[in-house]
Parts: C-alpha cells; sequence; structure tokens
C-alpha cells in the first residue's frame, strides 16, 4: 500500500510541475522574466514561509549566512532563471523532457565523475531512459 502510494504522490507531483511549467511558459508570453521570477518567489515564499512558521520553526536564522547555504541559494537562483528564460524561448515540451531527464543526468554524473557505485541494473534503467528522451 504504501509503494502505491508513492506512486500516486510521484505522479500527482509530476502533473503539479507539469502544469506549473505551463502557467510559466503562458505568463512569460506577457510579462519579463524577471517579473514572472519575482511573483514564484513571492509566492513561494508566503506558502512555504507560512508553513515553517506554522510548523513551529525560526524562518530566519543564521545558518543562512553560511558560505554553503548562500551558493546552494545562488545556485538555485540561477537555475531558476535559466529555466524560466528557456521557457520563454523554446517548446514546453522539449524544457519538459529536459527537465524529467535531470536524475538520470545526476546519477550518470555521480558515478562518472564522483566515482559512485551505480549498479546494472540503474545503469540499465538510465540508459532506457535516455534513449526513450
Amino acid at each position: 500500500m504504501d509503494n502505491l502510494r508513492g506512486i500516486l504522490l510521484m505522479t500527482l507531483a509530476m502533473a503539479g510541475f507539469a502544469v506549473t511549467d505551463a502557467f510559466i511558459k503562458g505568463l512569460t508570453g506577457h510579462m519579463p522574466v524577471a517579473q514572472v521570477i519575482f511573483l514564484l518567489g513571492t509566492g513561494g515564499f508566503a506558502i512555504f514561509g507560512t508553513a515553517v512558521v506554522y510548523s513551529g520553526h525560526k524562518l530566519f536564522t543564521r545558518d543562512w549566512l553560511r558560505p554553503i547555504v548562500l551558493a546552494r541559494n545562488l545556485a538555485e537562483a540561477i537555475a531558476t532563471a535559466s529555466f524560466i528564460t528557456a521557457l520563454s524561448l523554446m517548446p514546453l515540451s522539449t524544457a519538459s523532457a529536459i527537465k524529467q531527464a535531470n536524475p538520470q543526468f545526476v546519477t550518470l554524473g555521480a558515478a562518472l565523475i564522483l566515482g559512485e557505485t551505480v549498479g546494472r541494473r540503474r545503469c540499465a534503467a538510465i540508459a532506457v531512459g535516455l534513449v526513450g528522451m
């Protein structure tokens, strides 16, 4: 039953990403990319900030100033700006296919660059996924 629940939640999450990407694609046709990023950031901050405060955690901590956290946030900002710009310039289907292939590329990179152990079944799954893409 847990596997079925996990499959359903993952399917819902992927559907959510597809709807969000379509929404972003539509917005970038009517307003600048920077404005779309601002609106998404403001909305995300409101939703997740409320969830953090509601769960009893502090919204702002000194951990935000750690260099690794700042580097991660900078990387996320660059990735977001790049993806939204790509969505505004290319077909939605192409951008979505590339985004869906990210886990395969991350696993492949971990094996080739970082020397992580990746079994034969996972290698086969990566190959099938990349061929399918």
